[in-house]
């Protein structure tokens, strides 16, 4: 329930904060570093446990003890690199930055074995699987101390957001839903003269000054603001910016400058002017060749894993239904040409036939086909259709659009022909590059989004496109899958 506190009425009783949610930042950064430090040590031991049932033997112990101080260089790094700031960092470029410090915190110890002359004495194996390892336990067990900490109550950083409006409330639902990011806002303030009626889930206080503002946020222990400039007054920001008795560590501005949002935006001092430089990665030709690469390597690789399992599940599609193994239908690909798409059968033959009479029968399922173009209880399904789509196996043959060039395993969800017109300007984003088996969409919700919000996001991938946000995508596809979220 909100609460308006008007500038004639006191501040209220000054709230028992307990020393958990005082100290969040310093918890949250011994948590990151009591995690990685963990993982680490687990990496290296499971890489030397590895050589002993492999190779046999791992040789002397106590040399690895005496490299092991190079170790520590991670921690330096990582901590230089932000990465036990606790709260704030994205998903994606938390995992870049503790891929680039394992990489070359190992490369450290590798070359102290070099320059020692002491490389014969260790095992290559155990560097390697040690690293190997690392780059995938330690964003897994920051992942896992997230969540086990946020069960106990032991996560996020207490903030104060300064704007009413709907940017300011968008800020405070978006950090609400993302506990994850450790940033979790308390309260939302404003001045006197806002009409702001409701704030998202937390208090909305209105203030008569900046001075108040400082006051309470000195009063609440609350040490990270975020400003939305555009619902702030200019004299509000200048005052609580150079106030010299704050005691505010940190402040957030958020732009309304909502087109330049994304993970490799970076700014720039031009003689006290702030510049915003927005990289267009699209256009780099050595990315786009790595991201080949990549999916090439990938759908070699998975196309060997996964051809027994389509053997059976060809033998179960004929068993169900008469029909076709494979389906395919037609979409629009890079630089707007069509393609064919495959995919395992999952509906009856005659699908279109069946949604055109089920629509007209009931017309509430025709406002769901509208928003998502999905139903949810599809009557054109089959039974083994069903199973197909909860696991995302009914895409596995799309790893032959990869191979030939007409997909990427990461990109914007294939959209139909009749589809174009739902995407408007971002059409011409879309077009720019290979559209995916999987991707933001599929990750974010799949079929409980709205169609709206699918365009969003695969506007949102084209702009902000790298090599590790596909990286996180994939991770992140893996765990919607076993999870099944929004699959039907």
């Amino acid at each position: 329930m909100q609460t308006i506190v008007s500038p004639s009425k006191k501040l209220g009783k000054k709230p028992r904060i307990l020393s958990i949610t005082r100290y969040a930042r310093w918890w949250m950064t011994s948590l990151l570093v009591l995690s990685d430090a963990f993982f680490l040590a687990l990496s290296l031991g499971g890489a030397l446990v590895a050589r002993h049932i492999w190779l046999g033997g791992v040789g002397d112990l106590t040399l690895y003890g005496r490299a092991m101080p190079f170790m520590a260089a991670f921690f330096v790094l990582a901590a230089w690199q932000g990465l036990y700031r606790g709260g704030g960092n994205s998903p994606v470029r938390e995992l870049q930055l503790l891929s680039e410090s394992v990489s070359i915190t190992f490369l450290l110890v590798m070359a102290f074995t070099f320059f020692t002359q002491t490389g014969t004495r260790y095992s290559r194996f155990v560097f390697l699987g040690g690293w190997g390892i690392s780059l995938v336990a330690l964003p897994m067990g920051r992942w896992g101390m997230r969540l086990l900490a946020g069960k106990l109550g032991w996560w996020g950083e207490p903030l104060a957001v300064l704007g009413d409006g709907t940017m300011g409330q968008q800020v405070v639902a978006y950090l609400l839903q993302r506990s994850g990011l450790g940033l979790c806002p308390v309260v939302l303030l404003t001045d006197e003269d806002s009409s702001a009626r409701r704030a998202s889930n937390v208090p909305l206080l209105r203030f008569a000054s900046p001075d108040d503002v400082l006051r309470y946020l000195r009063e609440h222990h609350l040490e990270t603001l975020v400003v939305i400039p555009a619902e702030t007054p200019d004299d509000w920001i200048q005052r609580i910016i150079n106030a010299s008795d704050s005691h505010i560590r940190r402040i957030l501005f958020i732009s309304d400058l909502g087109k330049l949002s994304g993970v490799d935006v970076r700014s720039y001092d031009l003689n006290g002017m702030l510049g915003l430089e927005l990289r267009q990665n699209l256009l780099s030709l050595p990315g786009q060749l790595t991201k080949r690469g990549i999916d090439l390597f990938l759908a070699i690789v998975s196309s060997c894993i996964v051809l027994p399992a389509s053997l059976f599940i060809a033998v179960l599609i004929k068993l169900d239904s008469p029909g076709p193994v494979i389906y395919k239908q037609s979409r629009v690909g890079r630089r707007g040409k069509l393609f064919d798409v495959w995919k395992f059968r999952t509906m009856v033959e005659n699908a279109d036939e069946i949604l055109q009479t089920y629509l007209q029968q009931y017309p509430e399922m025709r406002r769901e086909w509208e928003a998502t173009q999905k139903l949810k209880e599809d009557p054109r399904v089959t039974r083994v259709g069903r199973l197909l789509r909860k696991f995302s196996l009914d895409e596995l043959p799309q790893l032959v659009n990869v191979l030939r060039g007409e997909m990427s395993l990461v990109g914007p969800r294939p959209c139909m022909p009749q589809q174009v017109e739902l995407y408007g300007h971002v059409f011409e984003l879309y077009k720019r590059v290979r559209p995916g088996i999987t991707g933001l969409w599929q990750v974010s919700g799949r079929n409980d989004t709205t169609y709206a919000e699918r365009v969003r996001l695969d506007e949102y991938y084209v702009r902000n496109w790298s090599i590790w946000l596909d990286i996180y995508i994939l991770a992140r596809t893996v765990w919607v899958v076993l999870k099944r979220e929004g699959a039907y």
